[in-house]
Order: C-alpha cells, then structure tokens, then sequence
C-alpha cells in the first residue's frame, strides 16, 4: 500500500521474479492483440497521447462554437478499477476480444496466487483474493480494457453523436448542440448509460465524488 498525496493508499501488486520474466516473455503477445485491435477511443494505444483525446474535444467544440453550437463533457472515474475487475467476466471478455489466452492464464494464476499487504513497516496475513487485477501486473492494462470493450462500443451505438475516450480508468462522454435543453439531455444520457453498462454490465464501481462535468456556456452549466 503506497500512501497518495491526497490521502488514502494506493495498491500496486509487487511480483517475484520468476513471474516478472514470464511476463516479459508473453508481453509481445498483449502489445501485438492491442495494436491490432486499436479502437479509437481508447488513449493507451501505441502512437497515442492522454493529450490527444482533449486536443479533438477542444477542436470539436471551437468548431460548433463557430456555428453557434455548444459543448459539454462528462468525466468519470472507475472506483479501485483494477480491484473490482471480476475474472469470470474478465475472461468472458477476452475471448469476446480476442485477447492472448496465454497471457490471461498467467495473469489468472498470478492473481489468484496468496498475497499480503505491506503498508511502511507492517505485515498482514496471508490473503488469498477473489476478485480483481493487480495493478503493477504488465498485463493489468490490456485487461481492463478488455472488460471494458464491448460495453464502450455498447455505449457508443447508441448515439454516435457522442463522443467517448477511455483512458485506463478515466472514461469522458463529450456531445455537441445547438440546443441548451438538447445538449443537457445528451450529458444526461451519458451519464446514465455508462452506469448501466459499467456498474450492471462490467460490475465496476463509478466513483461519484470524481465525476465531474465541463460546458462551453453558462447556460448549460446552470
């Protein structure tokens, strides 16, 4: 447990070495699938900056604004995203995706291998985890996006007008209108489509205290 600066802890899984050459080993396999694969909504793809996701929503909404349109963006933030992955679905989804199985059975024996907590100088028990990712795994990464993939293009059909970015765990919903009432509905709609497919679909936890919302105007904002 690794303290934050804002307060609370931050997990990070720590592996022997054995498993971290063996990681190294099935990496090539993960790197390959996500070059392939390369949905353009997700930020962590090879060539992509966290900077480029607000660069085109920025472009977006100067290029409405010109036209007397309007722009909002939800943000949201995935509560301990890595810790509530479930693995059932997690492996469900990998096979939706065509994720390397190999790289996710390793990561599954890792996982469900016993662990302890160590915060500064102290020790807990032996811990044996019945859910969730390690964060600090090479593979964490990719597998959160893999549970993720098919709910944000979910999400994206049903109105292509929105825009979605995911960024590890930072998801933003933008939308564009000429009509105040329209682009609130749109926000809204977000909102509530991503609690659908993320808390009931993915099983994750939406951190309601970091979702956070931006608009061009006043008027949208009040």
């Amino acid at each position: 447990l690794l303290p934050k600066a804002t307060g609370g802890e931050r997990r990070v899984a720590l592996f022997r070495s054995l498993v971290r050459v063996a990681a190294k080993l099935y990496g090539g396999q993960a790197r390959s699938w996500l070059a392939g694969f390369n949905p353009e909504w997700a930020n962590t793809c090879s060539g992509r900056r966290v900077g480029d996701a607000a660069w085109r929503c920025q472009f977006r909404a100067a290029a409405w604004g010109e036209h007397g349109g309007q722009a909002a963006e939800v943000a949201l933030d995935l509560s301990k995203a890595f810790e509530t992955v479930s693995r059932p679905l997690l492996l469900a989804e990998a096979k939706e995706v065509g994720y390397p199985l190999e790289c996710l059975m390793l990561s599954l024996v890792m996982y469900a291998r016993p662990r302890r907590l160590v915060y500064r100088q102290c020790v807990g028990e032996q811990l044996l985890p019945k859910r969730g990712i390690g964060a600090g795994s090479a593979f964490a990464t990719y597998e959160l996006l893999a549970v993720l993939a098919r709910a944000i293009e979910r999400m994206r059909a049903q109105d292509l007008s929105i825009f979605w970015t995911v960024h590890i765990d930072d998801i933003a919903a933008a939308a564009y209108a000429f009509d105040t009432l329209r682009l609130i509905s749109k926000i809204k709609f977000s909102y509530d489509l991503a609690v659908e497919c993320l808390t009931k679909g993915c099983k994750l936890i939406i951190a309601d205290d970091k979702t956070t919302a931006a608009c061009s105007s006043e008027a949208v904002a009040e």
